[in-house]
């Protein structure tokens, strides 16, 4: 809708127990309004309305951040998904894991590199076997329907509100 988030990076924030919760989205260049103290706010918001170019310019780039960075996250659910269910080396795994990688998931033109933690710690085999089925929960109407939907279309087998050998069970609970 183009608002633009505001956070201020003060003591409270940074000693927090959530540690640095909006890191990960300022990594990927988030353009959020960064203050140090929540007092220099009524400054920050007075030069913002003064620029109603600067600001439309801002809000733009937030609505484009905000696509670029929902897709990067559905490619990683993909991927992540794939990997779990089928194994790394999968067919159904490996392009998206070598895009990984390269922090090219998602084709975004400002990509950041993924930490080699976060790769190394897709398992070396399947987490499946004959007794294990992945599931995915939610509650009512949160879309696991459309989630279940969505896996069978991009190749994951899965099914909702049941069990089915070798697929996904997508459920609400």
């Amino acid at each position: 809708a183009g608002s633009i988030p505001v956070i201020a990076r003060n003591d409270g924030y940074l000693k927090h127990s959530c540690e640095d919760s909006f890191a990960p989205f300022l990594r990927t260049g988030a353009p959020f309004v960064v203050l140090r103290d929540w007092k220099e706010l009524p400054e920050r918001l007075s030069e913002l309305l003064s620029d109603p170019e600067k600001l439309l310019e801002m809000q733009e780039s937030m609505v484009e951040w905000n696509k670029r960075f929902w897709k990067d996250i559905t490619a990683r659910f993909e991927c992540l998904v794939l990997a779990r269910h089928f194994g790394p080396e999968s067919t159904q795994a490996s392009g998206c894991l070598s895009d990984w990688k390269f922090g090219m998931i998602s084709n975004r033109k400002s990509s950041h590199e993924l930490q080699e933690s976060e790769i190394s710690s897709f398992p070396h085999q399947p987490i499946r076997s004959k007794d294990t089925i992945p599931l995915v929960t939610g509650c009512g109407r949160s879309g696991t329907l459309s989630l279940a939907t969505y896996l069978r279309q991009v190749g994951i087998p899965a099914v909702h509100e049941g069990m089915r050998a070798n697929h996904v069970s997508v459920s609400s609970l």
